[in-house]
């Protein structure tokens, strides 16, 4: 058991070690086509779809280079823009890229064109390689239009993304800004090897479906970026693609749904780092949500070293996507989950069930909090929350945390202050240690104490959770040990060793077993204490020392 925390914790240096190596940025040569001499007019009224996309052309006829837009008093106007490899778009300090005006699918000249039931991208890359966005520019979706238009009818066409790469390779989006998309900012499809950095994106805070960046694939770098949105300020999609090695880091959240894996996550997340980012103002912060008609294994997650304020809802891990809004709104309540986990709302007997494993929260900072965190997994052996570890944390605000569906659910160093003196956490069918115990230090012949606060346990309440100390991996026992250490209480969450000796020195971990209730898919009813649990705490250390 010991062993099983120790390998937990180490995954956070592991990791943090592999993920260092930056992705492949693209080779590009540097000789550069400028669009004006293509016959881009950068006056707001000229349409120059065909001289910026013939400049893309005759750079990857010549086998690559950058094709330029300089400033101009005006933005320059475009229908759908496609890359190619070995292409950099570069956009100068100064010059504003928009696409055609809204023309609610008339197909005007001169208005953004409509191909069937869908707009196109505005730039796209797809299957491509080497290939790069940057500059000191603005690429402005001039989203008002758009938002409107879906607002009266959400069955509108599909809106056009602003920027999106769909099965390509070294990708890099660099400086530029990003602003007013119709629909998604930059997003990603089955794309590998992306760096980006430095951008910024912005778009209102009730701009409809506004995602910022949405990583979709292996080994992504983002760092150092600005992003407010009207909807997910980063989401990794795992939905159509496996995810892998995904690196976010020095960025800075304002307004949006926050920093998230899903709402789908049936190809997988396998190895994702988030730190030194800041939320201010964000509605959520942290984010893992699927549910049980598109899940899949998501696992291998740290987050270190973050700060937020004024983030309504900080921690919101949950697979019901489908069937709450944002769960720490109040409404989900211990009456509600025990009603759908005996009459589940989706099937359970689904191959899409999201399962959710090693997530590491660390050195997290939260100020102005107004609602719940939560954590609510299926009441399913796989679909429970596990191994989730919140280490040094400082939480300020209104309500706590709401733990459901979950085991092996691990709080240490916590300093937890809610207003009106609030529980700080609220527990249904879950297992989870909220207090650790620290290191101790010891002379001989004398007492040295360690103890835990265990809350939650089996749903029913009949079977109250059990504790067992060990030390160095082995069960303890109350009583005189061989070198005369003298244990009490092995059984409880306090622990307390007298006329300690020298080889009482080592580790100790309490080990917390509680049975769950889960829903049997086969016999369509919950089956109370079905499920065995098991909370481990984080590895104790007792040091003795000659008097």
């Amino acid at each position: 058991m010991i062993r099983s925390i120790l390998v937990l914790l180490a995954f956070v240096s592991a990791f943090a070690l592999a993920a260092r190596a930056d992705p492949a940025r693209p080779t590009i040569p540097e000789k550069r086509f400028d669009v004006v001499r293509f016959g881009a007019v950068g006056d707001g009224r000229t349409d120059g779809t065909h001289a910026i996309q013939n400049a893309i052309e005759a750079a990857a006829d010549a086998g690559g280079g950058v094709v330029v837009l300089p400033p101009s008093t005006r933005s320059y106007l475009s229908g759908p823009l496609h890359l190619r490899s070995r292409v950099r778009f570069h956009l100068e300090k100064g010059a504003t890229l928009q696409p055609l005006p809204y023309g609610a699918g008339s197909n005007t000249p001169g208005t953004y064109p409509l191909s069937g039931r869908a707009y196109a991208n505005f730039i796209t890359g797809e299957k491509v390689h080497d290939v790069a966005i940057t500059g000191a520019g603005t690429i402005d979706g001039a989203g008002v239009a758009w938002w409107a238009a879906f607002r009266a009818d959400k069955k509108m066409p599909h809106r056009p993304y602003l920027v999106r790469f769909s099965g390509c390779t070294n990708v890099l989006v660099a400086d530029v800004t990003l602003t007013n998309s119709p629909s998604f900012h930059l997003a990603f499809s089955s794309t590998d090897y992306v760096t980006v950095e430095g951008i910024t994106i912005l778009a209102p805070a009730d701009a409809p479906n506004t995602d910022g960046i949405d990583p979709a694939g292996s080994h992504y770098l983002i760092r150092r970026c600005r992003v407010s949105t009207g909807d997910d300020n980063i989401a990794v999609k795992a939905g159509g693609s496996f995810c892998s090695d995904i690196r976010i880091t020095d960025c800075t959240f304002g307004t949006g749904h926050g920093l998230s894996v899903g709402g789908q996550s049936n190809r997988g997340l396998d190895g994702m780092i988030v730190t030194n980012c800041t939320f201010n103002g964000t509605t959520s912060g942290l984010r893992l949500k699927a549910d049980a008609t598109q899940g899949g294994p998501v696992r291998n997650i740290i987050y270190t070293n973050l700060t937020m304020t004024d983030v309504k809802y900080p921690i919101v891990f949950y697979s019901y996507y489908n069937k709450t809004g944002n769960p720490g709104n109040g409404k989900s309540t211990p009456a509600v989950v025990a009603a759908w986990n005996a009459a589940p709302p989706s099937p359970l007997d689904s191959s899409t069930i999201p399962t959710w494993r090693n997530i590491i929260i660390r050195d997290l900072t939260i100020t102005g909090a107004s609602g719940h965190s939560v954590i609510w997994g299926l009441p399913l052996a796989e679909g429970f929350f596990s191994d989730v570890h919140v280490i040094n944390l400082h939480y300020a605000g209104e309500k706590g945390f709401l733990l459901y569906n979950a085991r092996n659910i691990g709080f240490s160093a916590t300093d937890i202050r809610l207003v009106g003196g609030a529980a700080p956490f609220t527990t249904y069918n879950a297992l989870a240690i909220v207090q650790q115990s620290g290191n101790q230090l010891a002379h001989v012949g004398g007492t040295a104490v360690f103890e835990i606060v265990v809350a939650g346990g089996g749903a029913s309440g009949a079977i109250a959770p059990t504790v067992r100390w060990t030390f160095e991996g082995k069960p303890l026992a109350d009583g005189p040990q061989s070198d005369g250490t003298i244990v009490s209480g092995a059984g409880t969450a306090k622990l307390e060793l007298k006329n300690v000796q020298p080889d009482a020195a080592g580790r100790y971990v309490a080990v917390v077993n509680a049975a769950l209730d889960a829903y049997d898919p086969g016999k369509d009813r919950l089956v109370s204490g079905s499920v065995p649990a098991t909370a481990t705490s984080l590895v104790a250390t007792l040091i003795v020392e000659n008097r």
